[in-house]
């Protein structure tokens, strides 16, 4: 086995004391740890029912709050396990990179942001011609990389590499250039419990129970409070200064079916603005069902795939619901209308 075949292999262990674990075998706990928490979710949901039929349980609530307690725990400890300095993973950059000076590379992320960050970044630092300067930070459940350029070319090309990489993360790429001072390059990114579960909101949409991650979603308003216009295939809705389009589920599949001369709007409806990269669609939801940890199971041949859908997910009281994907979501809108979002101040 290579060297280089053995590093992408192998977790070494080099301070203190410690042992080689190979990356499959953390991937193997970190799913046993993600099928716990959903039994945790399934138990939590039997807990509530049985409670609300008994005048208290005490032994029962306790169960569950020890469960509740052991895997957070056990969460915690297996992606402490996966981290590694973003020293380690951007080694490479100092090769690249004619003038390289760093600050904060000593902090830990797991090893997947980590990857992700190196090979989007890795143009970057090719096409870097001054002195570049790369400062990483964390604050709260935030980390920020900034990279600074000190010549007038930026980033070029890789730009979109990265703003890929990072929204599939769950975070945001900010580009700033000053004339004769260079460019500075800002990437935030969430820090995640777990690589397999996200943080959820569970609704309605055509009668569809669905997940959608909260790193997603950027508004919720209700539908009777906006204003609208129509754009062929679609009813449209402001946000941010640009208008997206706003439709149920069914109508997203099906645009065919909207009536162009009358929105149709139903009593307590929400729009859930679900946005990735600079794209963004409002999903009309008939009814928030709940807030909670998920984790997402991808399709397979026993669950057909749905368009617009990443997986399913076991929620408390046997049920499942489909796992949003932004960027399918954002998908089946282009299907049908290949025209960018416009400004409404335009």
């Amino acid at each position: 086995m290579s060297q280089e075949t053995f590093t992408e292999k192998m977790l070494l262990v080099e301070d203190g004391e410690g042992i080689t674990v190979s990356n499959d075998k953390l991937d193997h706990f970190m799913e046993l740890a993600d099928e716990l928490l959903a039994f945790r979710n399934l138990f939590h949901g039997y807990v509530k029912q049985r409670i609300a039929h008994l005048t208290t349980d005490d032994g029962l609530e306790e169960m569950n709050k020890t469960l509740s307690r052991l895997t957070d725990d056990l969460q915690t400890q297996v992606m402490d396990i996966r981290k590694v300095s973003l020293h380690k993973a951007f080694a490479q950059f100092a090769r690249l990179v004619p003038s390289y000076e760093t600050e904060g590379l000593d902090l830990e992320v797991d090893k997947t942001v980590a990857q992700s960050l190196a090979a989007s970044l890795l143009p970057v630092m090719r096409n870097a011609c001054g002195t570049l300067r790369l400062v990483a930070s964390q604050a709260g459940d935030m980390i920020t990389l900034r990279v600074e350029d000190g010549s007038a070319e930026g980033p070029g090309s890789g730009l979109n590499d990265v703003k890929t990489a990072v929204s599939s993360l769950g975070g945001t790429v900010i580009f700033e250039s000053v004339k004769d001072q260079g460019t500075t390059l800002t990437l935030q990114i969430p820090l995640r419990k777990s690589i397999g579960v996200e943080q959820s909101l569970v609704a309605t949409s055509s009668g569809i129970l669905i997940a959608i991650p909260l790193r997603s979603i950027r508004e919720i308003k209700p539908v009777k409070d906006l204003d609208f216009s129509y754009m062929k295939p679609f009813w449209m809705m402001e946000h941010s200064g640009k208008s997206i389009p706003i439709a149920t589920y069914q109508q997203l599949m099906r645009p065919e079916t909207i009536d162009q001369y009358k929105f149709d709007l139903a009593a307590d409806e929400l729009a859930v603005v679900i946005m990735h990269n600079d794209s963004g669609v409002a999903l009309r939801i008939d009814e928030v069902k709940d807030q909670l940890e998920t984790v997402t199971r991808p399709f397979d041949c026993i669950t057909q795939v749905v368009p617009g859908f990443k997986g399913i997910s076991h929620l408390p009281g046997d049920q499942l619901a489909y796992m949003v994907s932004a960027e399918d979501f954002l998908e089946l809108v282009s299907q049908h209308c290949m025209a960018p979002a416009t400004s409404l101040a335009a």
